[in-house]
């Protein structure tokens, strides 16, 4: 059997997918008044969660599976009035039980209080496990 042959036998091994992950962490935040991936223009229900998320092959086999990948998620938080470190603190929870490491920073805009959370991780794809890079 050739070498071509044989790839067509190999199962493809899926890339575990965090962004779902994400949306379904921040979509069981009862606080939040919006969440999503692009900023509407006009940011005018909060408190409110941005996220995007991007990941890179750690480690491709010679198969050409990718067996690792290493993933970041970014989570900008909004408020008008109030604090926003419980929600943040309910987030780096989840995120960093899974295994992510995770930098924080915080700025007020214009009367409206900013946090950016971002998160790290490498994602085994064949174990299913999440470890900090």
């Amino acid at each position: 059997m050739s070498r071509n042959n044989l790839e067509s036998c190999v199962v493809n091994l899926e890339i575990i997918n965090i962004k779902q992950l994400v949306a379904d962490i921040l979509s069981k935040q009862t606080d939040l008044n919006y969440c999503g991936t692009s900023y509407p223009d006009e940011l005018t229900k909060f408190p409110a969660a941005i996220y995007h998320t991007a990941h890179k092959p750690h480690f491709i086999d010679s198969d050409k599976q990718e067996l690792e990948t290493d993933w970041t998620v970014s989570i900008d938080l909004f408020n008008d009035h109030g604090s926003l470190t419980e929600i943040s603190n309910k987030l780096v929870n989840e995120l960093v039980k899974l295994g992510f490491s995770y930098t924080s920073g915080d700025q007020n805009l214009a009367g409206v209080k900013r946090t950016a959370l971002v998160f790290n991780a490498m994602v085994d794809n064949q174990r299913r496990m999440v470890f900090q890079n």
